[in-house]
């Protein structure tokens, strides 16, 4: 048997010589995920930058409301968190080794208010140093140039010893200004150890060194929103040397990032649209900036005096908001700066990546609407001239470059967020896409049965009002649009025990609201503020949905009258009247501009009545219907019925018309029992959301083609028995409130950010690679990469998923965390069998299988893998196998993928006889 093996194995190796040819090889760039982990602790996490220390160390700092946030060595401070009404961060810094993400030391930092570490660098002794913003009037000085909290809002400075054990300095940097007085962005330390730090301040009493066209900050009132960019220079020991500001008596100047640059040079980032920004009387100005435009700039500063030597303006006339979130030098000393605008203004390359913003469909000639891009720019080693610029990214919502590494061979890492699913996926070991919906638990039960109702309320143009009502408590919760993340619930009304709906309206200016409860009275309320401080009606009525207009409310009861209210202001609740039946069955009311009063009644009824005295006007039974839910959006005249039999429904109404003229759109009849529907933007396009009881479908509507409604996703987690909130999208286009019977109610967010990592070689203006590393849920920050001693990069991000790419544990804790993800970039990664398939992803690096086939999953393709009982050896137990199904066509041992068992898949395994499997993706030794 083993002579007609081998002679039948020389003869068909020779055949396929002969066929096939030699292998050649191909060079490729690949990414490869090496690790990853989340940060220790249950709380809040958020990064917010990352350094590697040179020693096979990273360091990493941002804030946290974790307890659990180890902080093992000799720590600064090891304290627990300190609450502070229920939303206190603490700053942080801690070291992880490069390799193992091992934690190796780690402090707080921080006093009874809020704290947040914005940016860290090293000193050449080791040192660290830390820059951030403060609210604490206890921050921890020491050695301080300024010991007392001067405004809402400081900033600090403070110097770590190398273990995070002892604390060099600390030092509030502030004046009296707004509430948000001085944050200071970024930090730099000088091959001296004289320490650099930017940022922007409102104080006008800010304690400067020097003046510059006899000005010091800006002068700050309420009603304005003057800025100044602010940089301070102080030596090793934390004295000050040198402060100042630059700016203008009107507009916003900001300093985003300084790098310490080579020849002891300085360079600071910034963004003015201020017309008098000014410089000393020896640098040339920038070219006329008027306050309709934005201009991006450099300054290059002696490290020796911080004297301004020049000013080098990047990018000018950009109309929208433009701003700089990193530079680097590269080892061959060039500047490498990134950042993002929404409007152009660069000037690309001609072997730019991407060499222009694209204006998106809704814009108007005269008002340009463009989308947000990145922007990267190289500048030359004397930082004169910017020899590549570029913008990056897709073309269907705003990415900015969060952050950006250079590597030892001047290839430039960057990473942001984005909701785009088009990016380019070039090298990337996984090519997932977790871009749909995220969900942040918002209910405060997790058990027993309840009723629910939630709703998102706007109180001003910055903040909204979450309320949400359970059976046994009711909570509110602040949505802050510049956090774009949720602050703790707290408990409202304590009486309301037995809340079923919530009614939201817009009365001029004022947000108006009504809570009914069951088995207690009702309570209405304006601006989110005094929920509960306006009683109505009585718990006898057993009060069951509610619906507002402008001066009225109506609710409905049950087995009681259903009764209208007029509230014309302040807490002047009056009932004047009742509409339908005791015993109409009623699901679900809405007021509406453009029916008025309008009821569902189960099982299949529209009923109108006159929003003065109750009385009815119109009816219509809807065929086939059991309705289970109705809402109504009247920016496009329609009612959105959920029907628990079978598809559901739009219902599209003219303006003013009556029920039996209305059209009737069917949603999706591939998606039955839909038990709630609400409707919206995302990035221009209008959505559909609808709600089964395992998952949220999301739906593009186009309403120029007849209502036409397409299925785009559904979301990658499910909810039990949702329900939709109360008021749609509220103020935010993103934010959707569902409400789940057996867990907790969350804000669901339908484009839920993703993160996104390229390696560029800006000298040719090439992407090199592209991959998605973002969680099943919102990714809030890619907010930090660095490369290690080894040439490996570490991507530092904030999410709110409890997964993340490259991290096999998951975070089951609410909120934000971060994570830690190490990646390489094999640079000329072989493709040794030239099939296209480089070697870190083939499971058959030496036999060309394009088709990657590998039917017994073991991690070696069909094609190296004679292998059949899997115990690691090709022998005769495997042979005999295949004698079994030899001329037959078994999928396992059809090894050249032809679809037939024949003389050459017996060559195949007579060629790895007594050998290994492979090589592959297996875990058997290489052969």
């Amino acid at each position: 048997m083993s002579i007609s093996i081998r002679s039948i194995s020389l003869f068909t190796a020779c055949l396929l010589t002969l066929i096939v040819g030699h292998p050649s090889y191909a060079q490729s760039n690949a990414l490869q995920y090496d690790g990853g982990r989340f940060l220790q602790g249950t709380g809040d996490r958020r990064i917010n930058d990352s350094l590697s220390l040179g020693d096979g160390n990273i360091a990493v700092c941002g804030s946290t409301t974790s307890d659990g946030f180890a902080t093992p060595g000799a720590a600064f401070e090891t304290l627990s968190i300190n609450p502070s009404n229920g939303s206190r961060l603490d700053a942080f810094v801690a070291i992880y080794n490069e390799q193992t993400l091992a934690l190796q030391a780690a402090t707080y930092i921080g006093g009874t208010g809020f704290d947040e570490c914005e940016s860290l660098a090293v000193s050449p002794d080791g040192t660290i140093v830390l820059v951030g913003e403060t609210q604490s009037d206890d921050f921890p000085v020491s050695n301080a140039f300024d010991s007392t909290l001067n405004g809402g809002m400081d900033g600090f400075v403070a110097s770590f010893s190398a273990d995070l054990g002892t604390l060099n300095f600390a030092t509030y940097v502030g004046g009296t200004g707004s509430f948000a007085s001085e944050l200071l962005l970024s930090v730099a330390v000088a091959q001296d150890g004289t320490i650099h730090t930017t940022g922007i301040t409102h104080s006008a009493d800010l304690q400067v060194t020097e003046l510059f066209d006899n000005r010091a900050c800006v002068s700050f009132d309420f009603g304005s929103t003057n800025t100044d960019l602010l940089y301070a220079r102080f030596d090793s020991d934390g004295a000050l040397l040198n402060m100042y500001c630059l700016g203008g008596d009107t507009g916003r100047s900001a300093g985003y990032e300084v790098v310490a640059g080579p020849q002891g040079k300085v360079y600071v980032a910034g963004r003015t649209d201020s017309g008098e920004f000014t410089y000393p009387a020896s640098v040339i100005n920038l070219a006329d900036p008027t306050p309709t435009n934005r201009y991006l700039f450099l300054l290059e500063l002696s490290n020796a005096t911080a004297a301004i030597e020049r000013a080098i303006l990047l990018v000018a006339r950009l109309d929208g908001f433009p701003f700089i979130t990193d530079m680097q030098f590269t080892d061959d000393g060039e500047l490498i700066v990134v950042g993002g605008s929404n409007a152009p203004g660069i000037i690309p390359s001609p072997n730019a990546i991407k060499s222009e913003l694209v204006e998106t469909e809704l814009s108007e000639p005269e008002f340009p609407d463009y989308y947000a891009a990145g922007i990267l720019l190289r500048l030359n080693q004397a930082v004169t001239t910017v020899n590549y610029a570029t913008y990056i990214g897709g073309d269907i919502s705003h990415q900015y470059i969060r952050s950006l590494a250079v590597d030892s061979s001047d290839e430039i890492w960057i990473t942001f967020e984005t909701v785009d699913q088009s990016l380019p996926v070039l090298n990337a070991p996984d090519s997932s896409i977790n871009i749909l919906s995220s969900e942040i638990p918002l209910g405060i039960e997790t058990s027993g049965a309840r009723d629910f109702s939630i709703a998102l309320q706007p109180i001003n143009q910055t903040l909204s009002n979450g309320l949400l009502a359970q059976n046994g408590q009711n909570y509110s919760v602040a949505y802050p649009e510049n956090l774009t993340r949720f602050l703790l619930p707290e408990p409202i009304g304590s009486s309301m025990s037995d809340t079923r709906d919530i009614a939201l309206s817009t009365f001029g200016s004022t947000g108006r609201g009504v809570l009914v409860n069951y088995n207690d009275v009702n309570f209405a309320f304006t601006n989110g503020f005094s929920i509960g401080s306006i009683p109505f009606g009585a718990g006898s009525e057993l009060s069951t949905h509610a619906a507002v207009s402008n001066d009225r409310i109506y609710v409905v009861n049950d087995g009681q009258p259903n009764r209208i209210y007029t509230w014309p202001s302040g807490s002047n609740i009056t009932e004047t009247g009742t509409f339908g039946n005791v015993n109409d069955g009623i699901v679900g009311v809405e007021y509406t501009d453009f029916l008025g009063l309008l009821t569902a009644q189960s099982p299949n009824k529209l009923v109108t009545y006159s929003t003065s005295d109750g009385s009815l006007l119109d009816e219509l039974t809807l065929d086939g219907m059991l309705i289970n839910e109705m809402r109504v959006n009247d920016t496009y005249n329609i009612i959105l019925i959920s029907n628990a039999n079978g598809a559901s429904e739009i219902l599209v109404t003219p303006f003013g018309g009556q029920l039996d003229s209305l059209t009737r759109v069917v949603v999706d009849p591939d998606v039955p029992g839909i038990l709630s529907m609400t409707m919206g933007f995302e990035q221009g396009q209008l959505r559909l959301l609808a709600a089964t009881s395992d998952a949220v479908h999301i739906y593009n509507v186009d309403v120029s083609n007849g209502w036409q409604i397409v299925k785009i996703g559904e979301s990658a987690s499910s909810v039990t028995a949702p329900q939709f909130g109360e008021n749609r999208f509220g103020s935010f286009n993103d934010v959707v409130p569902v409400a789940d019977a057996n867990g907790p109610a969350v804000y669901r967010h339908i484009n839920s950010t993703d993160f996104y990592m390229a390696t560029i070689d800006a000298v040719a203006g090439a992407q090199l690679t592209g991959a998605y590393l973002g969680g099943a849920g919102r990714d809030s920050c890619a907010c930090a990469v660095s490369i290690t001693n080894s040439g490996d990069a570490i991507f530092a991000a904030n999410t709110f998923a409890n997964d993340m790419t490259g991290v096999s544990e998951t975070d089951n804790s609410i909120g934000e965390k971060s994570a830690l993800v190490r990646l390489t970039q094999i640079d000329n990664m072989l493709d040794t069998d030239a099939d296209g398939v480089p070697d870190f992803e083939d499971n058959c690096t030496n036999e060309v299988n394009t088709a990657q086939t590998d039917s017994d999953g073991d991690g070696y393709g069909n094609a190296c893998d004679s292998d059949f009982d899997n115990n690691c050896t090709i022998n005769f137990v495997d042979l005999s196998l295949f004698a079994d199904a030899f001329l037959g066509s078994n999928e396992l041992f059809d090894l050249n993928d032809d679809a037939n068992v024949n003389f050459l898949d017996f060559s195949i395994l007579t060629d790895s006889f007594f050998q290994n499997p492979g090589p592959g993706l297996g875990n058997c030794p290489l052969p």
